[in-house]
């Protein structure tokens, strides 16, 4: 899919917010707007960030609108936010969030991006990640300490 340049000015020469650029460019194709609604509104959530992490409240002479509303990213929750905290704090609180945190870190420990894993340690580090008060740390301790990352295997080489 060709990429259509951001532009950086409206149709009367008034200079767009980084926001108003990404809809423009991003929502205008349905090609790209159906990806799009339901990424975007993420991204916007963190607005409030320039390209190197620094705190801004306006992006050319506007406040920056850092509102973000999606429907479609968890299938049976709305998250509706406005900020980068409301954002974090919501996507914190959804299952199917601590879910694919789980899924991710798994992954990531048992050193494959591919790797299909017994359902009963999903189920378990799922019901850790699930409890009141869970922390990413806590997840991430419970699956470092779990059995399946903790015990060493030792590999005997057999001579031919």
């Amino acid at each position: 899919i060709p990429m259509t340049p951001r532009p950086d000015e409206d149709s009367s020469g008034n200079m767009l917010t980084n926001r108003e650029g990404y809809i423009e460019q991003t929502e205008s194709e349905a090609q790209c707007a159906a990806c799009h609604r339901s990424i975007n509104p993420f991204g916007f959530g963190l607005e409030n960030y320039d390209a190197v992490g620094a705190f801004q409240t306006t992006d050319n002479g506007s406040a920056i609108d850092s509102s973000g509303v999606s429907d479609r990213f968890t299938l049976s929750e709305t998250i509706d936010f406005d900020g980068p905290q409301e954002m974090a704090a919501q996507l914190g609180e959804s299952e199917r969030v601590r879910a694919c945190v789980v899924d991710r870190w798994v992954r990531y420990a048992s050193g494959s991006g591919s790797m299909t894993y017994d359902p009963c340690l999903r189920e378990e580090l799922e019901e850790v990640a699930n409890r009141p008060g869970v922390t990413l740390r806590d997840v991430v301790v419970a699956i470092a300490i779990h059995p399946k990352f903790s015990s060493a295997r030792v590999v005997q080489e057999v001579s031919p």
